[in-house]
């Protein structure tokens, strides 16, 4: 039997196939994606790609790895949410997508990237 969690993430998965997961905004997330360090944090100087950075990371790990490496969280700053909060995303993945396109978007903006919203 699945766990409710991986219930979850099927269902918003298969009812949302412009999910970011699913290759939605694909050519916002490569062209952002570019600017971010293979390694490490993005410089201090730009917020909101290192807010998508983290988002992104939490969205590998409850995707992949079903936030294993999240709910042993000991450095927020790794990945910029909470235990509970990850937590909270694993069960809600509506509530992760829409964390995660929000950091997009305003990654987008930060480096004067014009994208319509319904991209």
């Amino acid at each position: 039997m699945r766990a409710k969690w991986e219930r979850a993430v099927d269902e918003f998965l298969a009812r949302t196939p412009d999910a970011i997961w699913n290759g939605g905004h694909k050519a916002l997330v490569e062209q952002l994606n570019e600017l971010i360090p293979t390694q490490g944090a993005v410089e201090s100087a730009f917020p909101a790609l290192e807010k998508f950075r983290q988002m992104q990371n939490v969205m590998y790990d409850i995707y992949n790895n079903g936030g294993c490496n999240l709910m042993y969280l000991e450095d927020r700053d790794q990945w910029g949410v909470s235990k509970a909060v990850a937590s909270n995303l694993r069960l809600h993945p509506e509530k992760l997508e829409e964390r995660t396109l929000a950091a997009m978007f305003a990654a987008a903006a930060e480096f004067g990237i014009q994208v319509p919203r319904a991209a």
